[in-house]
């Protein structure tokens, strides 16, 4: 329970002593009797503390702001038992606005999937340490998970010019909303829409930024979007923001940012629902099926699946991580 909270500097919890184990496969019992978590300064500030043992523990999953990729290269050769990188229920894309010029043309957005250099963006993200490189919805060793990239994950500008010149779009002004959270890239956005011959402006917000690119009233073209599953199923991704039912007209809590509906589609996520309950392996067929289908469609340009990066000081042990969101489990480490 918390003990004590300064903002931006510090949170400690101790022990709730009206909690008692009744399963340890549900909520085992932690090893700690105290966790504080320090807030503030940078993450190679972080993470050199932890290595130099004047803090036990760093997470991205915490921070959001991985160290940096010089860092993360030096320990991979020197504390290599100390780090651990995960894959997150996570994807980031560009969303492209289905109902929108120029992006309610399908061989348009077909060219921006075409066009996205997916190796820079993970670059951009910070290397191949936190993030790799995507083509689809589904983030790796997800059920209903299976490898597709028909764009390929290097640029190819030649199909992809092709396809904005028969739209007859090249030259449309188009505004990028960008998030400030996700803010470099912005620039990774504007130049692969000059890239195509549009003209770009660039719009940057903080904290309402979803609610405001949400509402199909701000007419949002494209902008960064960033998608982390509560519960692995895959539904959580095609039901919250690609069916039909989940685009809300006229809202700030719209999540559905592309504004996309297929109602093929929609009759796929249908079946595959009803198979989750009866025969899983089925449905993972058929979410594996929604996934391409919706790919192909593209109201996104997939970019990356973040991944957590995890280090932890030489007399830590009991390493556990959750892929549920919830990543290091610290309650459940341990200190010599």
């Amino acid at each position: 329970m918390i003990a004590s909270y300064r903002p931006n500097h510090t949170i400690r919890l101790v022990r709730n002593p009206y909690f008692h184990e009744w399963s340890k496969a549900a909520q085992p019992d932690g090893y700690p009797d105290e966790i504080v978590f320090e807030i503030g300064g940078t993450p190679d500030t972080a993470v050199n503390d932890v290595i130099r043992g004047k803090a036990d523990a760093f997470s991205t999953s915490q921070s959001e702001n991985p160290p940096s990729a010089r860092l993360l290269d030096s320990l991979e050769l020197r504390h290599a038992s100390q780090v651990h990188s995960n894959p997150q229920p996570t994807t980031i894309a560009l969303f492209l606005n289905t109902r929108l010029a120029p992006f309610d043309r399908l061989g348009v957005r077909m060219a921006m999937n075409y066009a996205a250099d997916r190796a820079a963006a993970v670059q951009v993200a910070g290397g191949t340490n936190v993030a790799q490189a995507t083509c689809q919805v589904l983030p790796p060793h997800f059920p209903g998970y299976r490898p597709y990239c028909p764009y390929g994950t290097s640029a190819n500008l030649a199909k992809a010019r092709a396809l904005v010149a028969r739209s007859g779009t090249r030259g449309m002004k188009v505004t990028f909303w960008s998030w400030a959270d996700l803010g470099s890239f912005g620039p990774y956005a504007v130049e692969l829409l000059h890239s195509l011959g549009y003209r770009v402006s660039i719009k940057t917000l903080g904290d309402p930024y979803f609610n405001a690119v949400g509402d199909s009233r701000s007419r949002a073209q494209i902008g960064m979007f960033e998608w982390i599953s509560d519960y692995p199923a895959a539904s959580g991704f095609f039901n919250a923001i690609f069916s039909c039912a989940s685009f809300v007209p006229n809202s700030r809590q719209n999540l559905n940012d592309a504004e996309f509906c297929d109602p093929r589609i929609d009759r796929q996520i249908e079946t595959a629902l009803a198979a989750q309950a009866t025969n899983p392996d089925a449905a993972r067929g058929l979410w594996e099926r929604v996934d391409r289908q919706t790919v192909d469609q593209a109201p996104w340009v997939p970019l990356i699946n973040p991944k957590t990066v995890d280090v932890l000081s030489g007399r830590v042990g009991n390493y556990e991580y959750s892929p549920n969101g919830l990543g290091m489990l610290f309650d459940q480490l341990w200190v010599h």
